[in-house]
């Protein structure tokens, strides 16, 4: 079978649906920090699509900061590849020619700060996860070690240095505004990415900060869209169907949806066109996705660890996994939060549960639950919060926490366990130290911000031990059947 690329393309069945023509010189970039299939499958297809209206082509230069997975796999390829979308009603195969290359910071540093100064660069989107941030409650990290070598004079290696070194290089250039958008699963993403970068540019350079501020937009945004770690079995089956080897398929589920802050220093892709949402509150949509899709989310993730499931669509099938999730979304996320106009609550609850069970876009537990001690604070603790600011009973949500706490314990004993985190060192060594106890208050000390009074945390603590006490003599299904859910 060919390789494909653009020689081959032609040969391709008429199953790859090809929108664009191919483009040699397109008139404006995005640098993307972070390329992955996330990225690949979401924030490239938008712009896919955009390209498609108007005369304006756009390209994305894709910057992976440690594998270079991507960029071997797509360098033969022309970069192109086919995302291909699949749910009960079928599977389409669509081909992306929007990525113009992909650089690997350590490999080439230096070519990763020119493409973000380059002056036909007019964006910068970032998908790093919330650990690339290198933040802490929203604020600088200065203790992070990676930071603390940048500052010292070591190489670059975090998002934040790459960020900064190519914005300096754009400000000694003269090469004027840009607008920078994260699209990684945090609340007001793009203030909190501002606030870090000033903090950082401050450490480096006044000048920079000044100029930062003067010529540079920031844009939180919300970002959905299910896309699964590849697999060389599902590759296989997209090369079979559009008759071209491709290395660097990616597949997704059809839904996405993109929510982006109208806040723009430079010319934008027509995205609003490809079906984002351009808005001036991002804040409701981002805290409705954060705690009903990703809350939910992860404690799915974490019942099918304690279950020994592998994914979630067979997590979320068993009768008392999804009338808890139906519940909790409900009785607690959505009564969290102001849910944002116009949307129907019970109806975008069902489409999740959907989107959930979805068997054709199989998600692995251990990849939702990876991350944990970084992604609760803001997906289970802040509804907690909120829940009791309205003297509403966060029973559901404090079950979640139980949950993760008994999961990890599967976790960290687990030699074969593909859960990550980067306090995995931490919570091994409370569970070592704590025998066959359960540490409850030690493990949720490590999610825990300074905007939890120790009060509050104790009333979460009790309620976590409670759960975690019941959880332990009858078992995750037993403990849910004898609570009503079944």
């Amino acid at each position: 079978m060919k390789l494909l690329n653009k020689s081959s393309l032609a040969e391709a069945t008429e199953a790859l649906v090809v929108q664009n023509p191919l483009r040699t010189t397109p008139q404006y970039r995005i640098v993307h920090l972070g390329i992955g299939n996330f990225h690949r499958a979401h924030q490239a297809v938008f712009t896919e699509h955009a390209n498609g209206y108007g005369d304006i082509g756009w390209s994305i230069v894709g910057v992976s900061f440690n594998s270079s997975r991507v960029r071997d796999a797509l360098f033969e390829q022309d970069y192109l590849y086919t995302v291909s979308e699949r749910d009960t009603s079928g599977q389409n195969y669509q081909l992306i020619s929007c990525l113009e290359k992909v650089l690997l910071l350590p490999e080439d540093p230096g070519a990763v700060f020119e493409s973000i100064a380059d002056p036909a660069t007019q964006v910068v989107t970032i998908t790093v996860t919330e650990k690339g941030y290198c933040q802490k409650s929203g604020v600088l990290d200065t203790n992070h070690e990676s930071i603390q070598q940048e500052l010292n004079g070591g190489s670059v290696s975090t998002m934040p240095g790459a960020l900064l070194q190519g914005l300096k290089l754009r400000m000694e250039q003269g090469h004027g505004a840009l607008t920078v958008i994260s699209c990684d699963n945090l609340p007001s993403n793009g203030s909190v990415l501002e606030r870090v970068v000033l903090e950082y540019a401050e450490l480096l350079c006044s000048d920079l900060k000044s100029w930062i501020q003067d010529n540079v937009s920031f844009c939180s945004t919300m970002v959905d869209r299910i896309v699964p770690a590849s697999t060389p079995e599902g590759n296989e089956e997209i090369s079979n169907k559009i008759g071209l080897l491709d290395n660097g398929a990616v597949l997704c589920e059809p839904f996405k949806q993109w929510v982006i802050e109208r806040k723009f220093a430079t010319p934008i892709p027509a995205w609003d066109e490809a079906g984002a949402t351009f808005t001036d509150d991002v804040e409701s949509f981002e805290k409705l996705k954060l705690r009903v899709l990703n809350g939910c989310h992860s404690l799915i993730a974490y019942s099918g660890i304690l279950l020994r499931d592998t994914y979630i669509h067979e997590t979320v099938s068993r009768p008392q996994i999804r009338a808890l999730v139906k519940a909790i979304m409900i009785h607690e996320m959505a009564r969290s939060l102001v849910v944002p106009e116009g949307v129907d609550v019970e109806g975008y609850c069902s489409l999740i549960l959907s989107r959930f069970e979805n068997k054709y876009v199989p998600y692995l537990n251990s990849q939702v639950g990876t991350d944990g001690t970084l992604k609760l604070p803001q997906r289970i603790l802040a509804p907690i919060s909120d829940l009791l600011d309205r003297s509403i009973e966060p029973r559901l949500t404090a079950l979640t926490l139980g949950i993760w706490v008994l999961a990890m314990r599967v976790a960290v004993n687990d030699s074969d366990s593909k859960v990550k985190d980067p306090n995995l060192e931490a919570l091994t060594s409370i569970y070592q130290d704590a025998n066959t106890g359960i540490p409850v208050k030690a493990l949720l000390a490590l999610l825990f911000s300074s905007e939890f009074a120790p009060g509050r945390q104790e009333q979460i603590e009790q309620r976590v031990s409670e759960y975690c006490a019941g959880l332990s003599e009858k078992g995750l299904i037993g403990y849910l059947e004898s609570i009503g859910y079944k």
